[in-house]
């Protein structure tokens, strides 16, 4: 097999994990087109804000953000440096 069946072939093992629940959220890589309609996107998907928030390692105060057009997502999203910032914010406040 070509190396670029190899990388291929590996690409869809890694998105079947990732759709079926089982790949680790802290190594998801999400990349948002700024014109996407995050909250459309996350209603076609039947989930509540919660659910698409953890589904995805995004904190859902970002989610809302997205949706509600005060912060728009920024190229390639590292899934968990957001919900860093926001473990060390509330630490931080207790």
């Amino acid at each position: 097999m070509t190396k670029l069946g190899q990388r291929l072939l590996k690409a869809a093992d890694e998105a079947l994990g990732i759709a079926r629940g089982k790949a680790d959220p802290k190594t998801y890589r999400i990349r948002i087109p700024s014109h996407v309609d995050v909250q459309a996107m996350r209603k076609r998907t039947g989930l509540s804000q919660t659910a698409f928030a953890a589904r995805f390692a995004i904190p859902v105060s970002t989610l809302r953000d997205w949706e509600q057009h005060r912060r728009m997502p920024e190229g390639s999203y590292p899934a968990d440096h957001d919900r860093q910032k926001s473990e060390s914010s509330r630490g931080s406040l207790g």
